[in-house]
């Protein structure tokens, strides 16, 4: 690894984003301890699963780059997501045969590359990039899929996700929006440091493609926000008054 900028750009590029990650895995496993504590599971768990998987991937590739400010903290990822999601298929009423089928599938993939001998190393390593980058693409694409109802009907609640409580409370509206404007900005963050790490200090397109990919994705959902206010807002303010 030779980084084209000095020491101190190094050491902040290597930790700032991992840092910011681990920021987002403490506030997934803070869900997860509400939930465990409602024993009610919310609306969806694709949080859960998704973080289980994707840090899985991308620990792998960080132990095949050898490459501490990649693996530190995905392993990490890997423990909150795989908590969470157990707590949330014991809760929830959804049938989660499948989900799990493919986490499972891809994680056997994963492991089975890196450890397997199935392919030469640098071989090994690029694919499982390459799954990492696909998960990437799908769970970006899941929430852009939303962006022309957003436009459609001038509300950007659509980009909020529900997380607790999962039913109307008295002291809660119906759809209780995540402040998503606030996660997107800590998210395309998150990206930019990934990307420029990639770029400026280890020159590996796996980690700044798709960084970059989720970084434009953030900008364009603060954007959406700021064009088109959630109307999901006033009337839980309303309810709160």
């Amino acid at each position: 690894m030779v980084s084209s900028v000095g020491p101190e750009a190094t050491l902040f590029l290597e930790w700032a984003g991992p840092v910011i990650q681990q920021l987002f895995a403490l506030a997934l496993a803070g869900e997860g301890w509400a939930m465990f504590k409602a024993k009610e599971a919310p609306r969806s768990g694709l949080g859960f699963t998704s973080t289980c998987s994707c840090c899985l991937t991308w620990t792998c590739y960080g132990i095949a780059a050898q490459s501490p400010s990649i693996w530190v903290p995905n392993v990490f990822g890997v423990v909150v997501g795989t908590v969470t999601t157990a707590v949330f298929v014991s809760l929830t009423e959804q049938r989660m045969g499948t989900t799990l089928a493919v986490i499972a599938a891809l994680a056997v993939a994963v492991l089975a590359l890196m450890f397997g001998d199935v392919l030469p190393e640098d071989q090994a390593k690029q694919w499982t990039a390459n799954i990492g980058i696909l998960q990437a693409i799908v769970m970006l694409g899941n929430g852009a899929a939303v962006w022309p109802t957003v436009a459609a009907e001038g509300d950007s609640s659509a980009l909020s996700v529900p997380v607790r409580p999962p039913h109307p409370t008295p002291n809660t509206s119906p759809a209780e929006p995540t402040r998503v404007r606030q996660l997107s900005l800590a998210g395309g963050f998150q990206g930019l440091c990934w990307a420029l790490f990639g770029i400026l200090v280890i020159q590996d397109q796996n980690i700044y493609m798709p960084n970059l990919l989720g970084m434009c994705c953030n900008i364009v959902n603060i954007i959406l926000v700021m064009v088109y206010p959630s109307k999901a807002a006033a009337p839980a303010k309303a309810v709160r008054d």
